[in-house]
């Protein structure tokens, strides 16, 4: 057992320099493919409007079509205003009208942050944007700011400065290690102030919300296990399993059982199980690259499997506490920790007694 952590830590390890350099390329949208989009395209008004408003802009000291949209793509959302002006042909991109001048914004990339931290990736992007022959760099915030999110979620957020020579060419980067996120917004403009370029951008990083690792996704469901049984965790923290008739893990049982997940699920596994918490962070931050089913230890996943994104709030430690078997009562306890794939809506759990991989499968999913 232990010579098998020791085994995992050191690949863990070395994955994770590999993937930084990797993740850091690859969640980069090149700046100069959206800024041709913007200039190719034209002015969609939404039909309802007759006229595009300043941001904030009044009528009759009232703000006038400044209400809040949401808008949500790739498992997270922001808000945008129904002044905004949509531009054709370019995804989330909008005109905004401010009260210094006319911008335009746009989501520039979505992609997983990977193993490496916040401020590292954060510095690959900026040399990748001052590599840019058709950007002209200027500098970026060498420190980048750490704001809470409104449901509380961490964010960590920093600006790199440019121009393409008409106009001023602002990106802003926002990375959120709890939910492996790591985005960008770009902002263009040639007749307005950049300070409020800036503000409108600050404003859709404080707007983000995260589908991924929002609820408890395991109580209160039923799952099918990896050999055909079913478990039922009701909502009132009682569980009851009905197991195959033939194979390992036959028979039914039941009891009690109490989930973790995120920080808490950390500790329970470091409390509960013999899992230093070394291990566990390595065990997570290797899997932010992208996770291959049978990875939890990634010492034997086979190469090109399909990769999932899970975070630090996918991943989970379930107790069950059995009190009954096959009718007899019974003192005994069952401990689980592992991730739970949204994408599937099944855990890849492993079991903390055996280290045998636990597949449970939302019972019903499509």
């Amino acid at each position: 057992m232990q010579e098998n952590r020791k085994k995992w830590l050191v690949i863990a390890i070395a994955a994770g320099l590999c993937l930084l350099l990797l993740l850091a390329g690859a969640a980069a949208v090149s700046w100069h493919m959206v800024s041709e989009k913007l200039a190719q395209t034209s002015i969609r008004k939404p039909e309802q409007e007759t006229d595009a408003q300043p941001q904030g802009a009044k009528d009759g000291g009232k703000e006038k079509n400044h209400k809040p949209l949401r808008c949500e793509t790739q498992g997270l959302s922001f808000l945008t205003y129904e002044d905004w002006v949509e531009i054709e042909e370019a995804d989330y991109a909008y005109m905004v009208r401010g009260e210094e001048g006319t911008y335009n914004i746009w989501l520039n990339g979505v992609s997983m942050l990977g193993s490496g931290t916040a401020q590292e990736t954060y510095e690959e992007l900026a040399l990748y944007y001052r590599d840019e022959e058709e950007y002209q760099f200027t500098e970026y915030d060498h420190e980048m700011e750490e704001i809470a999110l409104s449901d509380g979620v961490l964010c960590q957020c920093g600006f790199i400065y440019g121009n393409n020579g008409q106009g001023i060419y602002d990106t802003m980067v926002a990375a959120v290690p709890q939910k492996n996120y790591l985005i960008t917004f770009g902002g263009y403009t040639e007749d307005g102030a950049e300070e409020e370029l800036l503000d409108i951008l600050s404003d859709l990083c404080a707007s983000l919300q995260f589908a991924i690792g929002s609820r408890d996704e395991i109580s209160g469901n039923t799952f099918i296990t990896e050999t055909g049984g079913e478990l039922c965790l009701n909502q009132d923290g009682t569980f009851l399993f009905q197991g195959t008739q033939d194979g390992e893990g036959s028979g039914d049982y039941s009891g009690t059982y109490v989930v973790y997940y995120g920080d808490p699920a950390v500790e329970k596994a470091v409390t509960s199980f013999d899992l230093p918490l070394e291990i566990v962070e390595k065990m997570i931050s290797y899997n932010m690259g992208g996770y291959a089913l049978g990875g939890v230890f990634p010492d034997n996943v086979p190469e090109g499997r399909m990769r999932y994104r899970v975070c630090r709030d996918t991943f989970y430690v379930v107790m069950l506490y059995i009190e009954s078997r096959a009718g007899e009562p019974v003192e005994e306890e069952a401990g689980y920790f592992g991730f739970y794939i949204p994408e599937l809506q099944s855990t890849d759990f492993v079991d903390e007694t055996t280290y045998q991989y636990a597949v449970w499968e939302l019972a019903g999913r499509p």
